[in-house]
Protein backbone atom coordinates (compact mmCIF):
# COMPACT_ATOMS: atom_id res chain seq x y z
CA UNK A 1 0.00 0.00 0.00
CA UNK A 2 0.87 3.40 -1.17
CA UNK A 3 1.09 5.25 2.32
CA UNK A 4 2.70 8.86 0.98
CA UNK A 5 0.54 11.59 1.84
CA UNK A 6 -2.28 9.83 3.68
CA UNK A 7 -3.63 11.48 6.98
CA UNK A 8 -3.56 8.88 9.67
CA UNK A 9 -4.92 9.18 13.00
CA UNK A 10 -3.32 6.59 15.64
CA UNK A 11 -5.58 6.52 19.03
CA UNK A 12 -2.85 5.65 22.21
CA UNK A 13 0.05 6.61 19.70
CA UNK A 14 2.11 7.33 22.68
CA UNK A 15 2.23 3.41 23.99
CA UNK A 16 4.77 1.21 22.53
CA UNK A 17 2.34 -0.39 19.76
CA UNK A 18 1.33 2.88 18.25
CA UNK A 19 4.78 4.93 18.65
CA UNK A 20 6.30 2.24 16.72
CA UNK A 21 3.71 2.10 13.92
CA UNK A 22 3.48 6.24 13.75
CA UNK A 23 7.58 6.21 13.19
CA UNK A 24 6.62 3.19 10.52
CA UNK A 25 3.86 5.28 8.55
CA UNK A 26 6.24 8.25 9.00
CA UNK A 27 9.40 6.51 7.03
CA UNK A 28 6.34 5.53 4.17
CA UNK A 29 4.93 8.88 3.77
CA UNK A 30 1.71 9.43 5.98
CA UNK A 31 0.88 12.65 7.96
CA UNK A 32 0.23 11.45 11.24
CA UNK A 33 -1.73 12.74 13.71
CA UNK A 34 -1.50 11.50 17.32
CA UNK A 35 -4.18 11.17 20.12
CA UNK A 36 -3.01 9.62 24.10
CA UNK A 37 -4.81 10.30 27.33
CA UNK A 38 -1.28 9.46 28.32
CA UNK A 39 -2.61 7.07 31.02
CA UNK A 40 0.02 4.48 30.47
CA UNK A 41 1.74 6.23 27.06
CA UNK A 42 4.70 8.57 27.03
CA UNK A 43 5.42 11.53 24.75
CA UNK A 44 9.00 9.87 25.37
CA UNK A 45 8.42 7.46 23.29
CA UNK A 46 7.69 9.15 20.29
CA UNK A 47 11.18 10.46 20.38
CA UNK A 48 13.72 8.23 17.67
CA UNK A 49 17.51 9.54 18.48
CA UNK A 50 16.27 12.05 20.76
CA UNK A 51 14.65 14.00 18.41
CA UNK A 52 10.38 14.16 18.52
CA UNK A 53 9.04 12.14 15.44
CA UNK A 54 5.28 14.44 15.24
CA UNK A 55 5.23 18.02 15.66
CA UNK A 56 4.27 17.98 19.29
CA UNK A 57 2.05 21.46 18.56
CA UNK A 58 0.20 20.29 15.33
CA UNK A 59 0.19 16.61 15.50
CA UNK A 60 -0.14 15.45 19.20
CA UNK A 61 -3.50 15.56 20.67
CA UNK A 62 -3.05 14.70 24.79
CA UNK A 63 -6.78 13.68 25.47
CA UNK A 64 -9.51 11.11 26.65
CA UNK A 65 -11.66 9.52 23.22
CA UNK A 66 -14.42 8.77 25.42
CA UNK A 67 -15.86 12.38 24.61
CA UNK A 68 -17.50 12.43 21.38
CA UNK A 69 -16.05 16.38 21.71
CA UNK A 70 -12.83 15.36 21.60
CA UNK A 71 -13.30 12.84 19.33
CA UNK A 72 -14.57 15.41 16.68
CA UNK A 73 -11.69 17.25 17.38
CA UNK A 74 -8.73 14.42 16.65
CA UNK A 75 -10.88 13.98 13.12
CA UNK A 76 -10.79 17.63 12.43
CA UNK A 77 -7.75 18.46 10.19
Amino acid sequence: MNWSGLNVLITGGAGHIGSNLALELIKKGANIRITDNLWRGKKEYLYENGRPIIDFDKDFLEMDLTEMKNCEKAVDG
